[in-house]
């Protein structure tokens, strides 16, 4: 179920489009235009802003799905959520960040399924 909203937001809540590319690192920086489910095939790492120009996301991508560790911020640019997909889904260990940049908890998923969770 976590899964599912995280996708979700991922694709319909960031408005994206590709502003630039570096082709020889594979990197896309992105301002808040667009759909990110209208970029299609997503190939390598994106990097997402908010209006204020402080970093909103950053994100890997494979055939279209999140892949690795995917780090995500507040608008004030402190680290809100560190999660690791496989093939996008959540797998493995994640991190969850109060807005003061305090862990508030720590989440190890296998294959989208919460296997631990611990608050702090």
């Amino acid at each position: 179920m976590i899964i599912f909203s995280i996708s979700k937001r991922i694709k319909n809540f960031f408005k994206v489009i590709v502003q630039s590319k570096k082709p020889s690192e594979n990197i896309y920086i992105i301002k808040d235009d667009k759909y990110l489910a209208d970029i299609p095939n997503k190939n390598g790492y994106y990097r997402f802003f908010y209006p204020n120009g402080n970093v909103k996301a950053e994100c890997h991508y494979i055939s279209d799905k999140l892949e690795g560790i995917s780090n995500f911020y507040y608008p004030t640019g402190k680290i809100e959520r560190k999660e690791n997909y496989r093939k996008g889904v959540l797998d493995g260990l994640s991190f969850y960040y109060s807005e003061t940049g305090k862990k508030k908890s720590e989440i190890y998923y296998s294959d989208g399924v919460v296997k631990s969770h611990k608050d702090y």
